[in-house]
């Protein structure tokens, strides 16, 4: 081959390699699960103690201390935040602002807007104080429109100069906020900012699919953050909605802590729809349900052919989510940020223990504990089936959460009472079909939710004396796609 070709050849390898080569150095570290920090947004009217933070892991807690409204041409902060601040942990204090003061917010003289701010925060110190709390920081979280950005900006600029030395000033951020031109003289004013990888849009129409999030917009989102190259915490989504649609499918009401569990079991609801948004393992579950009659649940007035959509969070998501992040964020990461710290009684809310699985980027796991009872001072013709999700992974929401499958000999059974946690049975033949009660040799006990710590209760009575021993089997269908059944044999004692 004469040399020129060889010369050739050789530069034109070089050519085509040169971009991969770029890509290759220009592309951001991968962190670790264990070196990425992790803070959570506390978003209650009580404060949460010490010990319900100290099982996250976190390093930093962003504690909703109160609204700030405008009414009558007067700002003023309400709903602060009750009890006692959390001793345990560096706090930063957020404020977010009623629709009253957002739709406002262009005619708010900014230095009265900034004294406000300042002020309330400077009471809240002291409180912080009397309680032994450590408040590092201060955090604004308002939707403002991206047009009114160098108004907020100034108002940033105003805050700072009025709050006490070494106080870090930070902001949320809306994904729409990075294609402003003046997103870099807002973040300018602060010390680090959150951006916010979900909520972009709650769905106007039941028949649009858009979820809280996915890791598919989070990655997108956090390539664009990173280029604005400031500090960043990295905000994701542990959490899930209902959302209350009229029968033609029009918008009518949000609501962030209706338990999926109670609509599931409710005898005015009739499931329509059960699917992933996204089709994938990695995807929040969408459940609708069809309102069969005029109720009233949990203080949610629905009319009869009125739909409720519920997008349910999985862990699988967040830990998706949470890859992204840490491999395209790069050195200004900050960490990742969860809306919300978990709690007793916010069944909208992904555990303690799936959060904590998913930012380790560990598979959550699945298992469940059957106990058989013979109650005390009873005939011995009745037994009590207790089941518990002792795992760290949720069921897929929806018919079939977990089933719990009972043989028992044929034509023995008189009664199913006490129903608690299940939303179905069913009665089955030898030949696995349906048939009475009374013929039944296999009763199929279901429940639509069925997350960590979730039971299920079920009295089981029978004609004569209860059978020595029961076959059970439980079927699980966690909400990253996996199938989990176990069997066993129980004797009865």
């Amino acid at each position: 081959m004469p040399d020129y070709l060889k010369k050739l050849g050789l530069l034109f390898c070089l050519l085509c390699g040169l971009p991969l080569l770029h890509a290759a150095l220009s592309a951001p570290r991968t962190w670790a699960a264990a070196e990425t920090p992790v803070a959570f947004w506390a978003w209650r009217t009580q404060a949460p103690a010490s010990d319900e933070i100290s099982q996250t892991g976190a390093t930093r807690l962003f504690l909703r201390a109160g609204q700030f409204d405008s009414a009558r041409g007067e700002v003023r902060r309400i709903r602060a935040v009750e009890g006692k601040l959390p001793d345990a942990i560096e706090i930063h204090l957020v404020y977010n602002a009623t629709r009253d003061l957002l739709a406002r917010f262009e005619t708010i003289e900014p230095p009265a807007l900034a004294r406000i701010v300042a002020e309330t925060f400077a009471a809240d110190l002291d409180r912080a104080a009397r309680d032994g709390a450590c408040v590092a920081g201060l955090q604004l979280d308002l939707d403002v429109p991206t047009r009114l950005l160098p108004r907020y900006a100034t108002v940033l600029r105003l805050l700072r100069a009025g709050l006490p030395q070494g106080v870090k000033l930070s902001i949320t951020g809306l994904p729409t906020w990075m294609d402003s031109p003046h997103i870099g003289s807002l973040l300018d004013e602060v010390d680090f900012w959150t951006p916010q990888f979900y909520g972009w849009v709650i769905p106007d129409r039941i028949d649009k699919l858009i979820p809280i999030s996915s890791p598919a917009t989070v990655r997108q989102a956090v390539v664009r953050a990173r280029e604005l190259d400031r500090p960043f915490y990295a905000g994701l989504a542990a959490y899930g909605y209902a959302v209350l649609y009229s029968p033609e499918g029009k918008l009518l009401e949000v609501r962030g802590d209706l338990d999926p569990a109670l609509v599931a079991g409710h005898s005015q609801f009739e499931l329509t729809e059960s699917r992933p948004f996204d089709n994938q393992p990695a995807a929040e579950w969408r459940t609708v349900y069809r309102a069969l009659g005029d109720t009233v649940l949990d203080g949610l007035v629905v009319r009869r052919g009125d739909q409720l959509m519920l997008d349910a969070p999985s862990a699988a998501t967040l830990r998706a989510s949470a890859r992204a992040v840490r491999e395209e964020a790069g050195e200004r990461l900050l960490g990742i940020s969860v809306f919300r710290l978990p709690g007793a009684g916010d069944p909208t809310t992904l555990t303690a223990a799936e959060i904590a699985a998913a930012l380790a980027d560990r598979e959550t796991t699945i298992a469940a504990e059957l106990k058989i009872e013979r109650p005390p001072r009873t005939d011995d013709n009745r037994l009590v089936f207790n089941a518990t999700n002792t795992g760290t992974a949720s069921a897929r929401p929806g018919p079939g959460a977990m089933a719990l499958e009972l043989r028992i000999p044929p034509a023995s059974l008189r009664e199913i009472s006490g129903l608690s946690g299940f939303t179905g049975v069913e009665t089955l033949c030898d030949d696995a079909r349906s048939c009475s009660l009374r013929r039944a040799s296999l009763v199929r006990l279901k429940t639509h939710a069925w997350p960590p710590g979730a039971r299920a209760r079920a009295n089981l009575i029978f004609a004569s004396a209860s059978p020595p021993a029961v076959s059970a089997q439980i079927t699980v269908q966690a909400d990253d796609g996996r199938t989990w059944q176990e069997q066993k044999e129980i004797v009865i004692r």
